[in-house]
């Protein structure tokens, strides 16, 4: 009997599968938070991946305009010789 009750506390005091109990929780929350994302990125609509494709190319292509504007006005034409 003594060693029935030993062999209870030892086991009650043993504190090493707690380790696996934290590394299971945690490794859930990464899948949960995963999945999270790849929803957010992959999802249909203007909430997903083609919302962000349609946004970058609208940004580029008014970039694009921008830039063809700017860079026309400074550069001289080509062919044409500048007199200083």
């Amino acid at each position: 009997m003594r060693t029935l009750i030993s062999n209870i506390r030892r086991f009650g005091s043993d504190k090493s599968g707690a380790v696996t109990v934290d590394w299971v929780a945690l490794t859930a929350a990464v899948v949960v938070i995963g999945i999270g994302l790849v929803y957010t990125i992959f999802g249909t609509g203007d909430d997903g991946l083609s919302g962000i494709v349609t946004g970058l190319t609208t940004e580029m292509t008014q970039a694009g305009d921008n830039l063809e504007d700017g860079v026309a006005a400074a550069l001289p034409t080509p062919g044409v010789t500048a007199t200083p």
